[in-house]
């Protein structure tokens, strides 16, 4: 009896740290002052006012960004400022899915953009409360989180700071 239960501690001793036990390093970054994970950056696009790159932000939530079910959720163009919530549905593994939400906040000025990604859930339990969980996400889980904000993020910055055509050539 005292083999077999020594031998099912020794089991779940090494089995749980498999199971995941937080975010990855170099993965999901948490801001230090919210907690909360958040992908933000400052893209600077010369030669475009504050105006037209809210007018960009704002056709891209809305035509472009359709795939993630976006809503705009707050537009003060005198500030400059769109913040929209989504969710999406994110394959990882072999036929799995999470329903990925979050809230996009973009900031304009002249000149420059800031997107910040953040108040993200899966299946609708916030992030950071999986953080600590050993049987909550395995590593492959918070990759493919980690992949989808970048990409994301990417394509925000790479679709509103396109560089303007100086006309035909």
């Amino acid at each position: 009896m005292k083999k077999s239960t020594l031998l099912a501690v020794l089991i779940m001793t090494l089995a749980i740290p498999a199971l995941g036990g937080g975010i990855p390093p170099g993965m999901c970054p948490i801001d230090a002052k919210t907690k909360l994970i958040t992908y933000r950056a400052v893209v600077p696009v010369e030669g475009l006012s504050a105006s037209e790159l809210y007018g960009r932000a704002k056709l891209w939530l809305t035509k472009e960004h359709s795939w993630t079910k976006a809503v705009i959720v707050l537009e003060d163009e005198k500030a400059g400022r769109i913040v929209a919530k989504g969710d999406c549905p994110v394959a990882y593994g072999w036929f799995r899915t999470i329903d990925l939400g979050y809230e996009l906040t973009i900031e304009v000025k002249d000149g420059k953009f800031r997107y910040t990604l953040t108040n993200l859930t899966a299946d609708g339990t916030a992030l950071e409360r999986q953080v600590d969980n050993p049987f909550a996400f395995g590593r492959q889980k918070w990759e493919t989180i980690d992949a989808w904000c970048l990409l994301l993020t990417c394509h925000v910055a790479r679709v509103i700071g396109a560089p303007v055509s100086a006309g035909k050539w």
